[in-house]
């Protein structure tokens, strides 16, 4: 295991200092809603709200680049602080969408390795996962090849409508190890791979494009197979009284969120407060609490108990078989893969 995946699951109790909070104002603040926002709102947006007297107005989105991007270059604001994948901070920190950070600003002893970077600081660490509904299929798929095979698991699937998951899942579907998949979607053989591997598929794929909508199938039985967000699997579960599961041993994406400071926010000082009060140890353990997405303080590991932990996606045991997204990869891939994907889709 690397050092960076190793420091997701280890650390020492340590505190964290932040700066001072800012006086009276707002932040307006858009995450992925559902579970997710309901988990940020008690673990930290209304506890800051409390701590420093900054009125919190949280939105709803689906990690859109574009609706970022178009704000900032309108120079209209609807967002201060938003928690994009990590592909896109790196493109939108390219681009100059997002406020830089100082990183000297922040204490990143307990964190873990590269959380705060030029323009964004780590969140949510979550696994994208091969879901079933287990009151329907008694003995599941253990591999995105069996997630494929529609003769032993008749019914459609629910797939994502966005590449950064779905392309690799098709590559480890088609038999590539995991730690070959980003250097093989480098070329345009590997490339032409994943599409034809999707291209099996097609015909039983229903696409969704936010966490509720991949729930919603999974519940009403439009699919009762999916790659979903285990977060939202474990939720739902907790609940509904659903009995949504998921094949670990199957192999999961694992991509973090992080936040950023759209340009030209005029509470740049409040985002900043706000982010470093999220990276303590007693928030972020609140958050996994609620919903089983990893976080990035090592402090707040130990603050959990074992069955608290076992859902999360960055256990010892679990990054056995996880695949981490490499942001680089789709920095230079990024917008001719999805031009791609989104033609081959409506087709």
């Amino acid at each position: 295991m690397s050092r960076f995946l190793r420091s997701l699951v280890v650390g020492a109790l340590a505190p964290i200092v932040i700066s001072s909070l800012a006086e009276a104002a707002e932040l307006r603040i858009v995450s992925w809603g559902g579970a997710v926002n309901d988990a940020y709102r008690a673990a930290m947006w209304e506890p800051f709200a409390k701590a420093s007297g900054v009125k919190v107005i949280e939105d709803v989105y689906s990690g859109e680049f574009g609706k970022m991007k178009s704000q900032v270059e309108a120079g209209n604001l609807q967002w201060d602080v938003a928690d994009p994948e990590w592909p896109e901070v790196e493109q939108g920190c390219r681009e100059g969408l997002f406020e830089k950070i100082d990183v000297s600003q922040f204490d990143t002893k307990d964190l873990v390795e590269g959380a705060v970077s030029e323009c964004g600081v780590m969140t949510v660490l979550g696994g994208t996962v091969l879901a079933y509904n287990s009151e329907k299929i008694k003995e599941p798929p253990k591999s995105w090849a069996e997630f494929w095979d529609v003769q032993k698991f008749p019914g459609k699937r629910g797939m994502r409508r966005a590449i950064t998951e779905t392309l690799p899942i098709a590559l480890m579907a088609d038999g590539v190890p995991r730690e070959e998949i980003f250097k093989l979607l480098a070329t345009k053989e590997g490339q032409d791979r994943a599409f034809k591997k999707l291209e099996e598929l097609k015909p039983h794929i229903v696409w969704w494009t936010s966490g509720t909508e991949q729930i919603q199938g999974l519940l009403s039985g439009e699919y009762d197979l999916a790659m979903a967000w285990n977060g939202r699997i474990a939720t739902t579960n907790k609940q509904e009284g659903s009995k949504l599961a998921i094949a670990w041993e199957a192999g999961h994406v694992l991509n973090g969120d992080r936040w950023v400071i759209l340009k030209g926010s005029p509470n740049k000082q409040q985002a900043i407060d706000f982010i470093k009060f999220a990276l303590q140890p007693e928030q972020q353990a609140a958050f996994m609490r609620n919903i089983p997405y990893g976080q990035v303080n090592k402090n707040a590991y130990p603050l959990l108990s074992d069955e608290e932990k076992k859902d999360l996606p960055t256990t010892e045991e679990h990054m056995k078989t996880a695949l981490l997204v490499e942001p680089a990869f789709f920095l230079e891939h990024r917008d001719a893969l999805t031009e791609r994907f989104e033609k081959w889709v409506t087709e």
